[in-house]
């Protein structure tokens, strides 16, 4: 979902004052501005990013806490000799999910849906969003010196990403397609 957005016809005295009133009413907030033309006016837009970006985010931290219960399985978790989640590989997967929805956030006001992460017998973490349009699977490996896979598609089959990446890498477009 796209944040709501004001414009105001440019002059000194309005901006002025319009500023000033947003600094007030969003000092805990982070504001962005861009000019943009509308026939023969300049406006400017403003776009705040404050509680759509706290609720947005918080889905995703909410995820990552709910995910930590990986971190208690023991070997042979499932019953035919999984290997026990590290807190390395729980740590890299989180701190992907996190730092690329607060990127996805910020450069362009889109929230991401909350994944499942989920463990894997072989000691990696798969991190899958479902949505109504697309589907998106992450695997982050045992093995930090691995690169992540991943697989989406529309669930159709017309649409199809995948491939590999780093996870130390901004890899918020994929994200991005997710939510397309």
């Amino acid at each position: 979902m796209v944040a709501p957005q004001m414009a105001w016809p440019i002059s000194e005295p309005v901006i002025a004052a319009r500023q000033q009133m947003l600094e007030q009413l969003y000092a805990h907030r982070t504001i962005s501005r861009r000019p943009v033309a509308t026939g023969n006016t300049k406006m400017w837009t403003s776009r705040c990013f404050g509680a759509g970006a706290e609720r947005s985010l918080k889905r995703v931290r909410d995820s990552i806490e709910a995910s930590r219960y990986v971190l208690a399985l023991s070997r042979d978790w499932d019953g035919e000799g999984a290997t026990p989640i590290a807190v390395e590989t729980w740590r890299r997967a989180t701190e992907f999910l996190s730092r690329n929805a607060e990127a996805l956030w910020a450069a362009h006001g889109v929230q991401v849906y909350a994944p499942r992460i989920l463990p894997v017998p072989d000691g990696s973490l798969d991190i899958h969003w479902k949505t109504i349009r697309r589907e998106l699977l992450v695997n982050i490996p045992r093995c930090p010196n691995d690169r992540a896979k991943y697989y989406g598609d529309d669930q159709n089959g017309r649409q199809v990403v995948e491939g590999d990446l780093d996870t130390t890498a901004a890899n918020h477009w994929l994200l991005m397609w997710l939510t397309e």
